[in-house]
């Protein structure tokens, strides 16, 4: 039941845990990625988790997954914004 005495449905229970891992993970991703990236990345790990773990464990699984997506996402982001170092051979000399 909400405060209004309505009965919760599974998507105000989603929204719920998204909101809440929102807030969660936000503050250690912000200097990297905006509060957009969070809440999509969040949306999606809840939303592929779906049906796929019992509803006590989706706010944990939905958390890590969101955390291991988050991070993935700095390092490529980093990867393809860091300039790559070419590396020089020294010329192949005669015996």
């Amino acid at each position: 039941m909400t405060a209004d005495g309505t009965a919760a449905t599974a998507g105000d229970s989603q929204r719920r845990v998204t909101i809440a891992l929102v807030r969660e993970l936000e503050p250690h991703f912000a200097d990297a990625l905006t509060l957009d990236q969070v809440s999509a990345c969040v949306q999606q790990a809840v939303a592929d988790l779906r049906g796929s773990v019992c509803v006590e464990a989706l706010p944990e699984m939905a958390a890590r997954l969101a955390r291991h997506r988050l991070q993935e996402q700095i390092r490529t982001d980093q990867e393809t914004t860091t300039p790559q170092l070419r590396t020089v051979s020294e010329p192949d000399r005669a015996p």
